[in-house]
């Protein structure tokens, strides 16, 4: 795999997984100030975009290394769930956020994002394979970083990116109109 879509599909699951802890703080933080309502508002709003749009191409990407891999999925055999299963998880529950009654409501919004938190994760499919035939815990971590590492990592790549595109389309100076 080029290492240009790797660093790419890293990008896309912190922007994932920074989405489902982030966004449902902000959404159940509460403030008085407009200023910071607003912020808090466009702060959600470009998440939401940056997740849809997100979900679309980490599936595009995924079906074309799917393509140029083709001889090694067919090796997997009875893990074709495990292969399939995070991309086609992360698409469905990002392209939710194309119904706007799904994330104004802010109780909504919360438990769409906890969901794309858990559900595509490839640790609760680890998770539920180990226990079915008995794997020990401990190795679990062989399958991905550090989780102390790579949980504060996501987090602060998803709000560089969402505050980056903020001030790429220029919205913080409507939000101090």
């Amino acid at each position: 795999m080029p290492e240009h879509t790797s660093i790419l599909n890293l990008i896309l699951r912190s922007i994932f997984v920074g989405f489902g802890f982030v966004v449902p703080v902000a959404a159940l933080l509460k403030t008085s100030n407009l200023d910071k309502l607003r912020f808090k508002e466009l702060f959600i709003l470009t998440g939401v975009q940056a997740v849809r749009l997100g979900g679309i191409l980490y599936f595009l990407m995924f079906l074309i290394q799917t393509y140029f891999n083709w001889d090694y999925v067919k090796l997997y055999g009875s893990n074709q769930l495990y292969y399939w299963y995070s991309p086609i998880m992360y698409l469905l529950i990002s392209q939710l956020f194309w119904i706007k009654a799904l994330y104004t409501k802010r109780y909504t919004l919360v438990a769409i994002a906890v969901l794309m938190l858990l559900l595509p994760s490839a640790k609760l499919l680890l998770l539920v394979g180990s226990m079915q035939r008995d794997y020990l815990p401990a190795t679990w971590s062989m399958y991905s970083m550090d989780p102390f590492i790579e949980l504060p990592l996501n987090i602060i790549v998803f709000i560089f990116i969402i505050i980056t595109i903020m001030l790429a389309g220029g919205k913080f100076k409507k939000i101090k109109e």
